[in-house]
């Protein structure tokens, strides 16, 4: 009869122990799964977060555009006004070398002519 409860003992000690074992495996699956769903949706926010990001590098490459069109027609318009200048500034010195030239009759002459 001794004989019996120890080996009953023993039968109750391995299904407890193999119980114990199994809760433990069986956590660590919850854990896992856990884990796992976890994992899933900071995934899921980090896609988000990418296609925002794309829409804003979408949005300053069109004004990246946008402002290297005005760049090419500011430049444009500056070459414009240089070369005015550039003209404005021949007739000045032509006109001021013409006038610089002229005796004091002429320049007074000149000066009564304009207003007639």
């Amino acid at each position: 009869m001794k004989h019996i409860y120890q080996i009953l003992s023993y039968i109750a000690v391995i299904i407890i122990t193999l119980i114990i074992v199994n809760n433990i495996r069986f956590a660590k699956d919850i854990d896992h799964k856990n884990e796992l769903k976890r994992l899933h949706q900071q995934n899921d926010s980090l896609q988000a977060n990418i296609e925002s990001n794309k829409v804003l590098i979408n949005s300053l490459s069109f004004e990246i555009d946008s402002f290297k069109t005005k760049i090419e027609e500011s430049k444009k318009e500056l070459a414009t006004l240089k070369h005015k200048a550039k003209k404005n500034k021949d007739k000045y010195n032509e006109e001021s070398n013409r006038i610089n030239s002229l005796s004091n009759t002429a320049i007074i002459s000149e000066f009564t002519n304009a207003f007639e």
